[in-house]
């Protein structure tokens, strides 16, 4: 159980912490590569989805930058941007953010 002192958290909660804004990165280094692939693929996300989109692309870069910040100012080293294979390991051959693949992304 961690022991606090005021602001003050003890230095195994603190790796804890880390660790969980290390997780909280990588997840959103997924959500982040996914919507940029979307929205910059030329006529992929529907014209009446396209501001919806391009927001929350825009928001997932900005969280990645905000917990990549919130990790060093805790004295942890944040995480690389990994590749992704958005093609789940071939289950979804071909998915390549093209025409006629937008309710596959939808969903």
């Amino acid at each position: 159980m961690p022991t606090f002192d005021g602001d003050v958290i003890d230095s195994a909660s603190a790796a804890d912490v880390v660790d969980s804004l290390r997780l909280a990165l990588l997840v959103t280094y997924l959500q982040s590569e996914l919507y940029a692939r979307a929205v910059s693929a030329t006529g992929f996300v529907a014209a009446a989805d396209s501001v919806v989109f391009s927001t929350i692309a825009v928001h997932e870069t900005q969280h990645v930058g905000l917990l990549a910040t919130l990790i060093t100012a805790r004295g942890g080293a944040s995480l690389a941007r990994p590749a992704f294979d958005f093609t789940a390991k071939g289950a979804l051959p071909g998915f390549a953010f093209a025409a006629g693949q937008y309710e596959t992304f939808r969903m």
